[in-house]
């Protein structure tokens, strides 16, 4: 099964509702995949999902809802969220296991139940990123290192049923020597522009889009604001043409594969 249609997602971050229609409108040509940013969901809830959904061209929707609770709770929370016709849907790992197994299982009921071609998504989130790691480790009693906890949450999420994995671009590769197939998400953190043509990393050492593929990543979330500085037509263009490069290129590695 295709988890999404899409490398590329796009991530609405804005929490002012017309902006993220804009946007979505703005980017159909380079994805149609959106991730509905949590601020978005909590001030507008399912109108949010709904009006997102309307726009032509738009096939699936990733509400960020980060569920967080009980196996009950969680069970719940799948239900709602089904309710909507989403694709998938981020739950926090802290949950526990018990709750992921929940919220797999209430996908697979109400697939079942609803006859749909395929279940309700399950992306598993984890704790803030590198750089804040340890403060948080320590405040909820997280005695491991960054790598040995984002192992153990991935395959904790992979034993209970889970779709995906949504990490920092420094955890993918740590991952993707445990686990090859496991779906990994993560986030394009640094800005773009145009320059000869080309898109370049405004600061180097902060990753891309590009970057977070090449480093493993199965898919890509991709804010509005790397690329609210120029010309959006212009930007879709050229991202869509360096994401079909890259599926070429890709293609003809494996194809040389002995």
């Amino acid at each position: 099964m295709t988890l999404l249609d899409d490398q590329l997602c796009l991530e609405l971050t804005d929490d002012v509702l017309e902006h993220a229609q804009a946007s979505a409108r703005d980017f159909r040509s380079v994805t149609s995949t959106v991730v509905i940013g949590l601020p978005l969901h909590i001030l507008h809830g399912g109108i949010a999902v709904r009006s997102i959904q309307s726009i032509h061209g738009i096939r699936s929707v990733i509400l960020d809802a980060r569920l967080f609770g009980t196996p009950a709770e969680l069970w719940r929370g799948i239900q709602a969220a089904a309710s909507l016709q989403i694709t998938a849907v981020t739950v926090c790992t802290f949950s526990g296991p018990a709750a992921i197994k929940a919220a797999n299982e209430a996908a697979i009921v109400i697939q079942k139940r609803q006859s749909l071609p395929k279940k309700i998504g399950i992306f598993g989130t984890l704790l803030p990123p590198c750089e804040h790691f340890r403060n948080t480790a320590n405040a909820v009693d997280i005695h491991q290192s960054r790598g040995d906890y984002v192992l153990q949450m991935t395959r904790m999420l992979q034993e209970c049923g889970a779709d995906a994995v949504v990490v920092d671009y420094n955890d993918i590769r740590g991952i993707r020597r445990h686990f090859k197939r496991f779906p990994v998400l993560s986030r394009a953190r640094c800005p773009i522009r145009v320059s000869d043509f080309q898109l370049v990393a405004e600061k180097p050492q902060d990753p891309g889009w590009g970057n977070a593929i090449a480093a493993g990543a199965s898919h890509v979330f991709f804010s509005p604001s790397l690329v609210n500085l120029y010309d959006v037509d212009t930007v879709s263009s050229l991202l869509r043409k360096l994401l079909d490069l890259q599926v070429k290129e890709s293609k003809q590695k494996k194809h040389l594969l002995p």
